[in-house]
């Protein structure tokens, strides 16, 4: 964890302003990775974009065929990688929707 920086910071994402939420993301990557929650377990978020064209409710998830596109306040987070609780290493967003059943509608945060 850089020095400074709380992890409880870290559980607003997708609740703040589309930029703010992928400055964040960015700027913790690689370490210590912005985090949330998904399906009850820690989930660390890295590599992600602005997606123009979605407009979900904050921490839902809109499109997961590819990857998932996650709302917020203002625009929408496309997550390219993630880290679930207990593993060491990051996976693929494609990945991530295989293993954990992501379907549309699903949410990340509290």
């Amino acid at each position: 964890m850089k020095a400074g920086v709380e992890k409880s910071r870290f559980r607003s994402i997708g609740h703040d302003d589309v930029k703010k939420c992928t400055d964040l993301i960015r700027g913790c990557d690689p370490q210590p990775g912005a985090w949330t929650v998904f399906d009850g377990n820690e989930v660390q978020l890295f590599d992600c974009y602005i997606e123009k064209s979605v407009f979900d409710p904050p921490g839902t998830i809109a499109q997961y065929s590819d990857r998932p596109i996650v709302g917020a306040k203002n625009r929408a987070i496309q997550v390219r990688k993630l880290c679930t609780q207990g593993e060491s290493r990051k996976i693929d967003a494609k990945e991530f929707v295989s293993t954990y059943k992501v379907k549309e509608g699903m949410r990340f945060g509290f």
